[in-house]
């Protein structure tokens, strides 16, 4: 029993703790945006996530789906997002747009 326990917190242990997204596929310079209609700005989000790595995505991570979430039809920006929490990793695409 506790070999049992003791591979499963090396395994929890050892599960995934960072991720890495290469290349990096988007920069943008701050200073070429429009603020001038900053309260107009419309935000959309489409997320996913797993269990341990090995279930799942459960939830549809797509630009055009984050579009659609925040009716956007006109986008100014995108934002990549990665969560690892102890047994579950989330991954959502957050976009910004008129």
């Amino acid at each position: 029993m506790k070999k049992i326990l003791l591979t499963l917190i090396f395994c929890l242990g050892l599960s995934a703790c960072a991720i890495t997204n290469t290349p990096v596929i988007h920069t943008i310079e701050l200073k070429d945006m429009d603020y001038s209609n900053i309260e107009n700005i419309k935000e959309g989000e489409s997320c996913s996530f797993s269990i341990l790595g090995l279930i799942g995505p459960f939830g549809d991570v797509k630009l055009t789906e984050a579009i659609k979430n925040g009716h956007i039809t006109k986008l100014a920006n995108y934002d990549v997002n990665a969560r690892n929490y102890i047994l579950i990793q989330r991954y959502c695409i957050r976009v910004y747009g008129y």
